[in-house]
């Protein structure tokens, strides 16, 4: 915090108070210049207002009302340079502001990816953690894009390592423990949605990590579904056994509904260059537009996965893409 941002209160608190002294003063003054203006009225002789205006020109009331029109002026004065006063200190706290949030998010990314070799780095979940309160408390579209920007490094970095991500699944079906930056990197979605901050690859890792939990969810309650982690090689995502028959999964998330049937058809094309002739089931946020001609030509089911509450469209599609 700045020495700037630590006077602010007693400067603006200084400031009030002289504006309420101006106040008062005015006030003082126009109730005298009404007293002595109502008793030069009360006692003018109309019939003779020459001697009467002579009379009062040598009464106080000139005085008063020229005192009047010095404490306008005054307080006119007094109220512009207020304004002037408070759009600067507005701005120094704005500037002062500006530079802590900077410093913070050097702070973060520096330790996030240390530039000296062997320097521990702060734990992703850590790092992810203090951007989603940057975005939260930034101020400016470029601070937003410079969170998004670090997210989208962590995100990269995270499905490149060799550690399974969590909610994937094990050869025996088993769930491997859920990764510790999944939890902050959800929060750090929903609190940037559809802010500069917002990160596409974050979205996409975190909704396909709560697919396979949907899909392990499924196989908890059904004893003829069983769900594996699909090998490197294989193209897929997952591979579903629903009564013994193999279905290929593939879970994209995409946030342009209309590129939905451009993206799905891309993606069955590329996995029946790779994989088996095996039935496909695809899980997206919108439902997949395929036609009767692509699904029988392609062997593919669409579903539309957002969130748990789609479980019953989920049990569905499996079945279908079992049968196919």
């Amino acid at each position: 915090m700045t020495d700037a941002l630590r006077r602010a209160p007693n400067v603006t608190g200084r400031r009030r108070i002289l504006a309420v002294v101006a106040v008062m003063l005015l006030c003082t003054v126009s109730a005298s210049v009404g007293a002595c203006i109502a008793l030069g009225l009360a006692t003018a002789d109309l019939a003779n207002w020459s001697q009467w205006a002579r009379d009062f020109a040598k009464s106080p009331g000139p005085a008063a009302l020229v005192a009047l029109v010095a404490a306008a002026i005054a307080y006119a004065g007094l109220s512009k340079q207020i304004a002037v006063s408070r759009e600067s200190l507005a701005h120094q706290q704005r500037a002062a502001q500006s530079t802590s949030w900077w410093s913070m998010f050097e702070w973060a990314s520096g330790r996030a990816v240390p530039a000296v070799p062997g320097e521990q780095a702060l734990p992703d979940e850590i790092t992810i953690g203090t951007l989603q309160r940057l975005a939260e408390e930034a101020t400016t579209e470029v601070q937003q894009t410079a969170c998004k920007g670090m997210i989208d490094f962590l995100v990269t970095r995270l499905a490149e390592e060799a550690s399974p991500i969590g909610g994937r699944m094990a050869d025996d079906g088993v769930p491997d423990p859920e990764s510790p930056v999944l939890a902050p990197l959800q929060q750090y979605v929903d609190a940037t949605a559809g802010t500069a901050a917002s990160s596409a690859k974050a979205e996409a890792l975190v909704y396909e990590n709560n697919v396979r939990k949907a899909l392990l969810a499924e196989a908890v309650h059904n004893a003829d579904l069983r769900v594996f982690r699909s090998p490197n090689d294989d193209g897929a995502d997952a591979i579903l056994l629903v009564n013994g028959r193999k279905v290929l999964v593939i879970v994209r998330w995409q946030r342009d509904e209309r590129r939905a049937h451009a993206n799905v058809m891309y993606e069955l094309g590329r996995l029946r260059k790779i994989a088996d002739d095996s039935p496909i089931l695809v899980v997206t946020p919108f439902l997949p537009p395929l036609s009767e001609n692509e699904r029988e030509l392609l062997r593919a089911v669409g579903v539309q996965w957002r969130t748990p509450a789609d479980g019953e469209k989920l049990r569905t599609a499996i079945q279908w893409a079992s049968i196919l």
